[in-house]
C-alpha cells in the first residue's frame, strides 16, 4: 500500500493572506490544495496539475496548480461575504464537476473528470481517483491537511473499507509523526510543500505585448494606469508609459 501524510497549513495560510479570504473559503481551498498535492508528489518535476472543483456552492471555482517539486498556488471564485458563515457544503456545492489536467510532460496532457459526489472535497476526489484513474484511494481530510492511502492494485473491497477506517481514525487529533507511527511508516520519505505561482513579470510583458503599442497607450491613457494581474497568486504587475 502507499501512504502520504501531507501538512499544508502554512501553504493554506499563505493564499488565504494573499487573496484575504474568509475562513470558510480557506477552509475549502485548503482541503483543495491538499488534494492537488498528494497529485503533484507522482509527478515529475516538469510535470504539473491544474485542478478545478466546478461547483454550484458559494465559492464557484476552486482552483489550484501545483508541479512536481510541490510548489502550489490557488484561488476561489468569489470569497463570502464578510458577515456570512457557511459549512463546506454550502461552500462548494452538491451539482457540478470535478477536473484534472496533467501537463508539463513529454507526452500528450492527461485529463479527467468526474461528477461532485457530496459537495465534500475528500469524497469528491475518492471518486476521482476510482473513476478517472482507476486507483481506488482512502481520503481523510482536516483543516490543515490529509491522510491518502491506497491499497495494492487489485485489492478487493474489503481492503479498501479497512483502509478507509484506519484513514478515519487518524482524524483529526493525531499529529503527522503519529500518523506515521500508527501505519508503522516513521522512516518515509518528505517532502516540503510550499507556495508557488507560474506568473512572472516577463510573462506580464508578453501579455500588454500581445494587445499591440497603440492599445496600450490608449489603455494608459484612459485608466491612467495598465495592470496585470494574477488570479492565481493575486498579484499585480504594473506598467507605466516608459515601460510601453
Amino acid at each position: 500500500a502507499s501512504l502520504a501524510v501531507l501538512e499544508t497549513a502554512p501553504l493554506t495560510k499563505e493564499l488565504a493572506a494573499r487573496h484575504r479570504l474568509s475562513e470558510g473559503a480557506a477552509d475549502a481551498l485548503g482541503r483543495v490544495l491538499t488534494c492537488t498535492a498528494y497529485l503533484c508528489g507522482w509527478l515529475e518535476e516538469q510535470e504539473s496539475y491544474s485542478v478545478s472543483v466546478n461547483g454550484n456552492g458559494l465559492l464557484g471555482k476552486i482552483h489550484a496548480f501545483g508541479n512536481g517539486e510541490l510548489r502550489l498556488c490557488g484561488s476561489v471564485e468569489r470569497d463570502l461575504a464578510a458577515d456570512r458563515q457557511a459549512d463546506l457544503l454550502s461552500c462548494v456545492g452538491t451539482k457540478g464537476y470535478l477536473s484534472v489536467v496533467r501537463g508539463g510532460g513529454k507526452g500528450l496532457p492527461f485529463s479527467g473528470m468526474c461528477a461532485l459526489a457530496k459537495g465534500d472535497i475528500a469524497a469528491d476526489f475518492t471518486a476521482y481517483f476510482e473513476e478517472s484513474e482507476q486507483r481506488p484511494t482512502a481520503i481523510g481530510l482536516y483543516e490543515g491537511g490529509g491522510v491518502f492511502l491506497q491499497p495494492l492494485t487489485g485489492a478487493d473491497e474489503s481492503v479498501l473499507l479497512r483502509a478507509r477506517e484506519a484513514v478515519q481514525s487518524c482524524l483529526p487529533s493525531m499529529s503527522v509523526r503519529e500518523i506515521l507511527a500508527a501505519f508503522g511508516a516513521e522512516n518515509a520519505e518528505k517532502r516540503p510543500v510550499s507556495f508557488g505561482c507560474t506568473c512572472s513579470r516577463e510573462k506580464a510583458e508578453r501579455a500588454v505585448l500581445s494587445l499591440g503599442e497603440d492599445a496600450a497607450r490608449a489603455v494608459l491613457a484612459s485608466e491612467g494606469e495598465l495592470s496585470v494581474h494574477c488570479h492565481e497568486c493575486n498579484c499585480d504587475y504594473d506598467f507605466t508609459q516608459e515601460d510601453i
